[in-house]
């Protein structure tokens, strides 16, 4: 199995500031926030297209906070293009080269997947990953493509930290009946929903070395969109992952 060993590189597309790593078959963003307003995420994802390059369409979308996720694959003849918002889902799967799969985050853990010729990508607040969305997309890896846990590459990007994640009892039992003992997740009433999917992910048979935390706490940096930091108020920041080319599905 490839590993993670391409660098990370900050680079500017659209005159935002983002993460971005191309390996062999897989391309990864993580933007920054804060845009919004009608049609904002529409248009910054119409920018950011127009400026990939190997890449022709991109599908996001309505995140809802639950444990949907779509699969994604083009019919003969009706190749994917241009933009869309495909309805409610909080999570995304493809083996189509060319298309780009989106999210939209202000604390929540973008999650991007990539392993025997398919990517993914799930947005993973606390509710998603209490309603198993996390678990749902590691599953569908191996149920329509074949690609066990094995062979599976990780990437959890910037989101809000522990140092700013203080919740009430609801979300800690929601949490804590997922099986992942505490002592990895929970610090008095301070949750770290990274190291919690880390844990998680690992014992699904995730490599651990094939997990990557990327990017700071979302709330501490104020380049990046922060609910917690900001309310109401908080734009959102696009994570990406697409592959570039056809790639061999074998994990």
């Amino acid at each position: 199995m490839e590993r993670m060993s391409a660098p990370w590189q900050i680079v500017t597309l659209t005159g935002e500031s983002l993460l971005y790593r191309e390996s062999r078959d897989t391309m990864m963003l993580f933007g920054r926030g804060p845009r919004l307003g009608p049609g904002a995420s529409a248009q910054r994802m119409e920018g950011v297209l127009s400026e990939l390059e190997g890449v022709r369409a991109l599908r996001f979308g309505r995140q809802i906070h639950g444990n949907l996720i779509a699969s994604l694959s083009e019919e003969p003849g009706q190749p994917f293009e241009g933009v869309a918002e495909i309805g409610r889902c909080d999570g995304l799967i493809s083996d189509t080269p060319g298309l780009s799969l989106a999210l939209w985050t202000a604390d929540c853990v973008p999650v991007l997947f990539s392993g025997g010729g398919v990517v993914a990508a799930i947005h993973a607040g606390w509710r998603g990953i209490a309603a198993g969305i996390h678990l749902r997309a590691v599953r569908r890896f191996l149920i329509e493509y074949g690609v066990p846990a094995s062979g599976l590459r990780v990437v959890l990007g910037p989101a809000v930290g522990p140092c700013h994640y203080e919740v009430g009892e609801e979300v800690i039992e929601a949490l804590g009946e997922e099986g992942v003992h505490r002592e990895h997740w929970l610090d008095g009433q301070r949750v770290d929903l990274r190291a919690f999917l880390r844990k998680s992910f690992e014992g699904l048979g995730i490599d651990r070395e094939a997990i990557e935390i990327v990017g700071p706490c979302t709330a501490c940096d104020e380049a990046y969109a922060s609910y917690r930091r900001d309310g109401a108020r908080a734009g959102r920041q696009f994570s990406l992952v697409a592959l570039a080319r056809r790639a061999d599905r074998r994990p």
